[in-house]
């Protein structure tokens, strides 16, 4: 990831980046990491509706293990009708 990087601000005149921003980055590849997993899957030209809520709920998965509430609350809210049973128009 640092070689790519480096190589694409070197070709925009930039130095590098510092040690805390390439954490910061790595955090973000491996927390997003799961979406384009889960997005290159339902994709695909083959029949792919019955993946939807198995990737929800490991996507879901993946969120609480991580340190992002925000991005859990988001993802919970955006379908919670789908992933809660208890939710008044719950409809897998």
């Amino acid at each position: 990831m640092k070689n790519d990087g480096n190589a694409i601000l070197g070709e925009a005149g930039i130095d590098t980046l510092l040690t805390s921003e390439w954490t910061k980055l790595e955090e973000m590849a491996n927390l997003l990491a799961p979406f384009a997993s889960q997005t290159d899957t339902l994709q695909t030209n083959c029949p792919s509706l019955s993946l939807v809520l198995p990737s929800l709920m490991d996507l879901e998965c993946h969120l609480q293990q991580s340190a992002n509430r925000t991005m859990l609350t988001d993802l919970l809210g955006r379908f919670y009708s789908l992933l809660n049973p208890q939710a008044g128009g719950f409809n897998p």
